[in-house]
């Protein structure tokens, strides 16, 4: 149909051509002969072929013209689609390789859950060699449960056009699947889905058997310290009863307050053995600081110290053991705070978070002893306490800091960063 049309076309051009050259000389000759009527018949034909010439070139020259310029751009658009299709085969075989070789199942499908491409990962894994899979429906080869789940995440990514994330179980084997968008290049929307596939099978047994292991250990050593905390109960009630009993002197005394202290030692030792090991046991949450520092505030209500608590609407995302911090911050100025008559807790947006601030009237820490009082061991008292507090709010990657003026009272820093804290405006 288009070859006639081409055709017809050329014929009505060459027609178009021929009367119009028949008018165009019938012209020439009508105007030569009223400008030249003496012209000699000889040099009319000279003038006639002269003019024909110069009208045959310019016939010729202009479709010509057009012609090469078209030529031009073919070779030039050609020699474009030669190089994009090298590099299309390039990223073809680079891409078919990386999915050919790769140890993780990869596979693309279509809106209809229909199979658009396999690597021999994805067939080794069924048991299959051959492609057998290409062109047929995911629910054929699986059950209506898995369907459903894997329809419900591929609709998610056609949808939102988003990366999905979820981990499954096949035939004893549980898998961790991405699912990706596939755009048309042109017009940009989503036109498949490809899953890559991982078996993590080894990392759950690995993962079951630590959470045994670790239930092992926590009650072996809830059991050890049960029995250390009762012999030591024991030891220093024999103690008590020695020291009411005993007719030795006072050097005696002296020996029964040491193996008293030790015992008191010991039981300290163990107790922070189980207050450790319950940190990072359960995963963080979001908790109501004012409701958290009042129900600590609460165990010291026989002391004459007063608490006052300038927080509210405050929300921080910490370990559950959060409450062993205020507990022990209180606990920490009351011991050490010598002339201290109160303790404030208030809250600040700083730049990129939220400062807790435990401020008292006591009397301070040392320059000197602002960064060593948060290690393991060192204190007047266990020295736990303001270890314990550093490593249960570390779990959230929050920090604390002593920045008070020594001789004006101990001033401790919380800061809990940007995402960790819900607050109004302070």
């Amino acid at each position: 149909m288009e070859k006639n049309s081409g055709t017809s076309v050329l014929s009505r051009s060459l027609v178009i051509v021929f009367f119009s050259m028949i008018v165009l000389m019938t012209v020439f000759e009508v105007v030569k002969q009223i400008i030249v009527p003496s012209v000699t018949l000889w040099e009319s034909h000279i003038i006639t072929i002269f003019f024909t010439s110069i009208v045959a070139v310019i016939l010729v020259y202009l479709p010509l013209r057009s012609s090469l310029t078209e030529q031009g751009e073919i070779r030039t658009l050609y020699g474009q689609l030669r190089d994009t299709e090298k590099n299309l085969r390039t990223v073809e075989a680079r891409y078919r390789s990386y999915v050919e070789s790769a140890e993780e199942s990869i596979y693309t499908i279509d809106q209809d859950l229909r199979y658009l491409l396999i690597n021999p990962k994805y067939n080794a894994r069924r048991g299959s060699e051959d492609r057998s899979l290409l062109g047929r429906l995911y629910a054929e080869f699986h059950t209506a449960a898995e369907t459903s789940r894997f329809t419900a995440l591929a609709s998610t990514v056609f949808q939102l056009g988003q990366s999905v994330e979820d981990e499954s179980e096949h035939n004893g084997r549980y898998y961790h699947r991405k699912f990706s968008p596939v755009r048309d290049p042109a017009s940009g929307s989503i036109v498949a889905v490809t899953v890559i596939s991982s078996d993590v099978t080894d990392l759950r047994k690995t993962e079951v058997r630590l959470t045994d292991i670790n239930k092992k250990l926590t009650l072996m050593n809830t059991i050890t310290r049960h029995d250390i905390l009762n012999s030591v109960a024991g030891l220093l009630g024999c103690v008590d009863m020695a020291g009411e009993t005993t007719d030795a002197g006072g050097k005696c005394r002296d020996l029964l307050k040491d193996i008293r202290a030790a015992g008191l030692a010991i039981r300290e030792q163990v107790l922070f053995t189980r207050e450790y090991q319950e940190i990072g046991m359960h995963s963080p949450q979001w908790q109501d600081l004012a409701d958290v520092i009042r129900n600590s505030a609460r165990r010291f209500e026989t002391s004459p110290v007063l608490i006052v608590i300038s927080v509210q609407d405050v929300v921080i995302m910490a370990d559950p053991l959060l409450g062993k911090v205020f507990y022990n911050l209180i606990d920490n100025a009351i011991r050490h705070g010598e002339k201290i008559k109160q303790i404030r807790f208030s809250c600040r947006i700083s730049a990129g978070g939220l400062a807790i601030l435990c401020e008292d009237d006591g009397s301070g820490v040392a320059a000197e002893e602002k960064e060593r009082i948060f290690d393991l061991g060192v204190g007047k008292n266990t020295g736990y306490g303001l270890y314990l507090i550093r490593e249960i709010l570390a779990i959230t990657g929050i920090t604390i800091r002593e920045t008070g003026v020594p001789g004006s009272g101990a001033r401790f820093e919380i800061f809990v960063p940007e995402g960790l804290y819900r607050a109004p405006e302070i």
